[in-house]
């Protein structure tokens, strides 16, 4: 039961978060056109966007739900477990859940976040 809450809770915060912050500018244009095209809005965008697009929303996470994330610490220590979970289950099961054609993006893909933070991060 927990689980399917936990999935579930990643699922809504992956909805809301796919269109103002897992996407490169190159790519809006593709989640625009799906929002046009009838047969794939009624999909959940968990089916249409994989794995790649979940890591980039853990990478993000922190910042997510330390405004509106579990505010008592055995919540946040069971969510940080599940977390855990199911990053290793991505891990082990990596040649199934990702693609192997897997490029860098380019720098002018990336969000402004991600630009202040890879030039800072050169230096």
């Amino acid at each position: 039961k927990k689980a399917i809450a936990f999935v579930n809770g990643i699922e809504k915060i992956f909805g809301e978060a796919l269109p103002a912050l897992l996407l490169y500018h190159t790519e809006r244009a593709q989640y625009i056109s799906i929002n046009d095209n009838l047969a794939l809005r009624s999909l959940k965008l968990t089916e249409i966007y994989g794995c790649e697009y979940l890591l980039r929303l853990f990478v993000r996470l922190p910042l997510l739900l330390k405004h509106s994330g579990p505010s008592d610490a055995t919540s946040r220590h069971e969510m940080g477990s599940q977390l855990v979970d199911l990053i290793v289950l991505l891990q082990k099961n990596r040649h199934v859940c990702f693609k192997a054609d897997f490029r860098l993006p380019n720098f002018d893909e990336l969000n402004d976040f991600e630009r202040v933070f890879t030039t800072t991060c050169d230096k």
